[in-house]
């Protein structure tokens, strides 16, 4: 299933929280819309699933005819989304599968999300990342072929994280799964393809290899406000050229150099140097707000 989005606009009052957004997704895999809270990730989300309507602009899917079928082709699971709390994880897992008509191996599904042992409690019992993994397992049953993630592994430990990013991955191999996600580093290590917003723009669409590549610096050196200027002097004194980005009390240091063909004598002034990450790109292109051509 392809989609195609064609200069998306949506306003809420003044607040544009869309300009103009176009893309295509045209095969399965893990799609990560990337950005912090007010870039329009979610807007877009929920434009993409048909539970807003756009401004302006178009999201056209192939091979999908009626509201019907759309329904049955797509799913989403948002933050907020709660398991049914007075029934047992494995009533869960053969209830959704009746409802849906899915013929499924129950056992098999709560060994591959790691709920087995606890298959006889109760719903509400579960830890948070339990039911986060309950309410996976459920979405994964009715088979959709495109499924948007809201935040799916936010709040959970790092573990867990990782455990829920690897299964959806894992479904992303013959479908469509979009997700949002403020962890930018490690989400871009399980995705084929990067998505970043910033204040309604789309800055960048690409893979997490061709957007390390096409970004113009190789190293960030961050400092505190108060060490900045004895940190600039000391880039100007070995002649390295670089660009500054604040966030909050911190500033960071854009160097075209690798963290390998830094002086030694620099780094050891700087405590805090290393290669550029995915949230390094994202906070440089969001506050310079440029875009980045793939």
């Amino acid at each position: 299933m392809n989609i195609t989005v064609m200069n998306l606009n949506k306003y809420y009052g003044n607040n544009h929280a869309l300009k103009d957004v176009s893309f295509k997704i045209s095969e399965n895999g893990l799609y990560l819309l990337a950005g912090p809270n007010g870039s329009g990730k979610s807007t877009l989300m929920e434009i993409l699933a048909k539970i807003i309507s756009a401004d302006s602009g178009s999201v056209e899917y192939n091979a999908v005819i009626t509201e019907s079928e759309f329904k049955k082709k797509v799913g989403i699971l948002f933050q907020q989304n709660g398991v049914r709390k007075n029934i047992t994880v494995t009533e869960e897992l053969e209830f959704v599968s009746e409802i849906f008509d899915k013929e499924i191996d129950i056992n098999l599904y709560l060994h591959k999300f790691g709920l087995y042992e606890h298959r006889n409690k109760k719903s509400q019992r579960l830890s948070g990342g339990l039911q986060r993994k309950l309410l996976i397992a459920s979405l994964f049953i009715q088979d959709y072929d495109i499924i948007f993630f809201d935040e799916p592994a936010s709040g959970l430990d790092v573990q867990t994280r990782d455990f829920i990013w690897s299964i959806i991955k894992d479904y992303s191999t013959e479908k469509i799964c979009i997700v949002s996600d403020h962890y930018l580093d490690q989400a871009a290590s399980y995705c084929d393809q990067i998505l970043l917003l910033s204040k309604g723009n789309l800055l960048f669409k690409g893979s997490k290899t061709s957007l390390l590549e096409t970004f113009e610096y190789q190293t960030r050196i961050q400092s505190k406000k108060v060490d900045a200027e004895r940190i600039s002097q000391k880039l100007e004194e070995f002649d390295i050229h670089y660009e500054t980005v604040y966030s909050g009390l911190l500033v960071n240091f854009y160097i075209r150099k690798s963290v390998d063909q830094l002086d030694e004598r620099l780094k050891l002034e700087v405590e805090d140097t290393r290669q550029i990450s995915v949230e390094d790109i994202y906070l440089y292109l969001s506050e310079k707000e440029v875009k980045l051509d793939a």
